[in-house]
């Protein structure tokens, strides 16, 4: 299929992520005028006197025609910046995306406005770090890291994903398809319950360690929590919009480390070391196996 390209693109969210977009836009020196939009002007302003973006305030009434709008918000504000932004959009032939890590407010979305369904294909780039903002955007974010595409009721291999596929993929990303509910179950244990975790670490060492947390920690405890530093509106709209699959999470880990308890309380050598044998191993090979 001859690839379309995008009249313009928007980018709603001028965050660590949307700020990483518009950087990644530039270096590849993009033909499609570039937009932004940020619920904070002074964001808006900042990215385009970087030269990130066309337009100094947040008037967007001025997009080309078959322009892409990508949100890149916490989940929570999606529907807020949908209806934000929906009614300055006079052009036809919109397509829409997102990089949400938890998919649920994204169906909810299109469930209350079942003519986006056609035109919304979900995105989630597998990069970040634990800073945010515009100021710590990185050109490369995208370089050789995975995005995961999902829909609600389409196929790889529609037109629509693979408009969005071929955009990614211009950023230097890999891409796969996968389905909405199992994105949200996947990404609850793999990425949403460390971070809960961090989290938890940390509020139980402050309380108990307060100023010495990190003074004996020989900086591996920094390493290990360093993700706990990361955006707390971001992670409190994906913990309560993916609350389901998380709260099961939770749930699992908590079985997971009664059984560690146990082995402990009984003082059963043999089992806690062929636990700790079976973990070490499994994780070494899944992890040479993916390498």
């Amino acid at each position: 299929m001859k690839e379309e390209r995008f009249g313009s693109i928007l980018v709603v969210g001028i965050g660590l992520i949307g700020g990483s977009i518009l950087k990644s836009l530039m270096g590849i020196n993009i033909q499609s005028p570039v937009y932004g939009y940020d619920i904070h002007e002074k964001v808006t302003e900042e990215a385009f006197n970087k030269g990130l973006i066309k337009n100094p305030t947040n008037d967007i009434e001025i997009l080309e025609d078959n322009p892409l709008i990508l949100f890149a918000v916490p989940p929570l504000a999606l529907n807020e910046a949908f209806s934000t932004i929906q009614p300055k959009i006079l052009n036809k032939n919109v397509m829409y995306s997102d990089t949400l890590s938890s998919k649920t407010e994204a169906i909810s979305l299109l469930e209350k406005n079942r003519d986006l369904k056609k035109k919304f294909v979900m995105s989630h780039p597998i990069a970040g770090s634990e800073k945010s903002g515009l100021s710590n955007s990185l050109t490369n974010l995208f370089k050789d890291r995975l995005v995961v595409l999902s829909s609600s009721n389409f196929f790889p291999d529609d037109r629509e994903i693979l408009r969005i596929k071929n955009f990614w993929e211009g950023l230097g990303s890999r891409v796969i398809f996968i389905d909405p509910e199992e994105h949200d179950k996947i990404f609850a244990n793999t990425s949403h319950l460390p971070h809960v975790l961090a989290y938890a670490l940390m509020n139980f060492l402050f309380k108990n360690l307060k100023e010495n947390t990190f003074l004996f920690s020989g900086g591996s405890l920094e390493e290990y929590t360093r993700i706990s530093s990361s955006d707390p509106v971001m992670w409190r709209d994906i913990m309560i919009s993916n609350k389901k699959e998380i709260l099961k999470a939770i749930q699992g880990f908590k079985e997971s480390i009664d059984e560690i308890h146990n082995l402990i309380e009984l003082e059963d050598t043999k089992s806690l070391m062929d636990l700790l044998s079976s973990i070490q191993e499994t994780r070494n090979s899944l992890l040479k196996e993916n390498s």
